[in-house]
């Protein structure tokens, strides 16, 4: 069948506002660059980012295992239905100062945040289902923003970290220096 190839050699900004081909049927190449899926309900395809930032509104949906080697953004108003594996190598910020939702509804897959999470005013970090998460960057719940944890173990390891803002988390693993 038809295969789809799109290569970033620079920074450079692609914006979704339909559907994006599948890891089944095409190739990003984005060691540098920013996708962002901006349309209204969108499946994020199991491709590897650099920067993701997911916006305009409505729910994103993982699709399967992705890794994020940059930032993930999740602006005000979109919901980020992380159901699967996820790895983002950089920051992570949900909302930009009214909303933005990071929900996780299923246990499926590795979620690893490398860098700083940070939920900004009205945004909301909401695990409805007791997932396991390794942080390695910290955690920044600023002003109006929600944390809401499961029972799944929530490490934090790697190196020194600040964790600023309000937050039940039931089960915490702290290991590394």
């Amino acid at each position: 069948g038809a295969s789809s190839t799109i290569s970033f050699s620079g920074a450079g900004l692609l914006q979704l506002g339909g559907s994006m081909f599948s890891a089944a049927t095409g190739t990003l190449t984005a060691p540098s660059g920013t996708v962002e899926y901006n349309g209204a309900a969108q499946q994020v395809q199991a491709l590897s980012y650099n920067n993701l930032i997911l916006s305009g509104g409505g729910t994103k949906t993982l699709a399967a295992v992705t890794t994020v080697g940059g930032n993930l953004t999740i602006g005000d108003g979109t919901t980020f239905n992380a159901n699967n594996g996820l790895t983002v190598s950089g920051t992570t910020t949900v909302g930009s100062g009214t909303s933005g939702v990071l929900a996780i509804t299923a246990t499926a897959g590795t979620k690893i945040f490398a860098g700083l999470v940070t939920i900004n005013n009205g945004g909301l970090w909401n695990e409805t289902v007791n997932e396991t998460f390794t942080f390695q960057g910290g955690i920044a719940n600023t002003g109006t923003g929600t944390f809401t944890a499961g029972t799944g173990a929530h490490t934090f390891n790697t190196n020194s970290q600040t964790l600023t803002g309000i937050f039940t988390i039931p089960n915490v693993t702290v290991t590394g220096a």
